[in-house]
């Protein structure tokens, strides 16, 4: 018998064999006590997910609106935010650094 003509279910012949050696030796595990289940702290999470996501949209939006002069107007449902003469990345980068300091403490 050639090994090129074996197939692959052959391979898990040897599991079967050791199925009998392996049941004596195991054990029924007693159940534990679980602890009771801690609420999520859903405020903290928020911390890192709106910082990291405001950093993020910060810098991915820098090449449409410009690093620090604006390149065009940043609006909103045309409801225009000028935020102080700047562009929105750095205010966007900033909040999201305070949200992550929060994050921290």
């Amino acid at each position: 018998m050639d090994c090129a003509n074996i197939g692959w279910r052959w391979a898990f012949l040897p599991e079967l064999l050791l199925i009998p050696l392996i049941l004596p030796l195991v054990r029924s595990v007693s159940s534990t006590r679980r602890p009771p289940a801690k609420p999520i702290d859903w405020i903290g999470g928020l911390f890192p997910f709106g910082g990291f996501g405001l950093v993020l949209l910060g810098v991915s939006l820098s090449g449409e609106y410009g690093w620090w002069n604006p390149k065009r107007i940043f609006s909103i449902f045309d409801l225009v935010i000028p935020p102080f003469s700047l562009s929105i990345v750095p205010v966007l980068i900033a909040v999201g650094i305070i949200c992550l300091g929060l994050f921290i403490t």
